[in-house]
């Protein structure tokens, strides 16, 4: 399942990374570390990774600013962007979970990028 799963990971993000490369942003790396992996997109002060691995094979992402370190549940702490989660719930909309939570990821940092 790992290695399935982190070239699903690699492509869904490949795939839908004109989502982000719109708003100028670059890639910056994609790191292996065992049965985890990072893609990292950066622009200017802001860095996005998008984590997939172990132990519940969920995709996850770290936002870095210039200030702050945001994960997923620190966003959450933004009204603003705790509305638009509640509008936009995640809900697969095919048999591959993985890319549609990257596809909803590369959605939501679209609107984080507007909000802090």
């Amino acid at each position: 399942m790992s290695s399935q799963a982190q070239e699903l990971f690699i492509s869904s993000v490949e795939d839908s990374d004109t989502l982000l490369t719109d708003l100028g942003f670059c890639h910056n790396s994609t790191i292996r570390k065992g049965y985890a992996t990072f893609i990292a997109y950066n622009k200017n002060d802001t860095l996005i990774t998008f984590i997939l691995g172990p132990s519940d094979w969920h995709v996850e992402i770290i936002l870095l600013t210039k200030n702050k370190k945001y994960e997923f549940k620190d966003l959450l702490g933004i009204p603003s962007i705790s509305q638009w989660t509640t509008i936009n719930k995640f809900e697969p909309t095919t048999k591959e979970t993985i890319k549609d939570e990257v596809v909803w990821f590369m959605k939501f940092i679209r609107f984080v990028l507007t909000e802090i």
